[in-house]
């Protein structure tokens, strides 16, 4: 099927009333991305504009974004509330993703996130996805400058790699100026095997800067 983009039209079916402060929504509801989105709560605009929003997105398919949809079959769902209003500095709130289900080429799919809005900075609480028996976390402040700590965790390494058997995880940090930030991590796999190569132990670390050029300190040990 032909990829959809984001400045083609969306059918939205919407039922709302109000009065001159805000405007109530129940629910807006739009065909997006081979799902549906449904989003209900107030929006208002005196004497400050601000939001309290649901927000359900049912069997999307991210395969759509892709030049390939099918290089990534399956659906998504969602569900997230929102609020906050917006001040001198920007939008200031909490977007909430209480959850996310469904399953990306057959391997289930969960994650959530708690972030705090601050006009052009977002402080994560949490941030976790889960693809199978691969989970990334994440937590910390994106911002000018950034102090963000992640962690990759893979019990089965055919999750990520089709073949491959083992376990991996990999722990870092990105520091420093958005445009130039400093990126560390280390890693260590056990047992990893792809083919007919076979390691008792894998393990590594990275240390990348990109000002005032990119270079890269690399090291591993087998």
């Amino acid at each position: 099927p032909p990829t959809p983009s984001l400045d083609h039209s969306v059918p939205v079916a919407r039922t709302a009333g109000g009065d001159l402060e805000h405007i109530e929504m129940t629910p807006l509801s739009a065909d997006l991305f081979g799902g549906r989105v449904n989003a209900a709560g107030t929006v208002g605009w005196f004497p400050k504009v601000g939001w309290k929003l649901t927000v359900v997105a049912d069997r999307l398919r991210p395969g759509l974004l892709l030049k390939d949809s099918t290089s990534l079959p399956g659906t998504a769902s969602i569900f997230a509330r929102t609020i906050g209003e917006l001040d001198s500095i920007g939008p200031v709130g909490t977007v909430l993703v209480d959850s996310m289900n469904g399953a990306l080429r057959r391997q289930p799919i969960s994650g959530n996130a708690n972030v705090h809005l601050a006009g052009p900075a977002y402080d994560i609480s949490t941030l976790r996805m889960g693809w199978g028996s691969a989970t990334l976390t994440t937590s910390g402040r994106v911002a000018d400058t950034l102090a963000l700590d992640y962690l990759l965790d893979v019990s089965t390494l055919s999750t990520l790699m089709p073949g491959a058997s083992g376990t991996l995880e990999v722990k870092g940090r990105l520091t420093g100026p958005r445009q130039a930030g400093r990126t560390s991590a280390t890693g260590s796999g056990r047992r990893p095997a792809y083919g007919t190569s076979r390691l008792a132990r894998l393990d590594g670390r990275l240390a990348r800067e990109r000002a005032p050029a990119v270079r890269d300190d690399l090291s591993v040990d087998g």
